[in-house]
């Protein structure tokens, strides 16, 4: 099943978009996908409370090793 889906623009500072590239690229996947994984991490950091999410999810982000 299809997720349905929605296109927005985002405006951030030129050194953050520099820092989410240098992620997306050491990670292999687009900015775009970065971008979704930090706001999943966001999202679950505030439903589940900080400091026990951040243990949790901070050894998922997709490595291109």
């Amino acid at each position: 099943m299809m997720e349905d889906k929605i296109q927005t623009g985002l405006r951030i500072p030129i050194a953050r978009y520099n820092e989410l590239k240098e992620m997306a690229d050491r990670s292999g996947v687009s900015v775009n996908a970065i971008v979704l994984y930090l706001i999943d991490v966001g999202l679950q950091a505030v439903n589940l409370g900080v400091s026990q999410s951040a243990h949790s999810l901070s050894h998922n982000l997709p490595h291109n090793d």
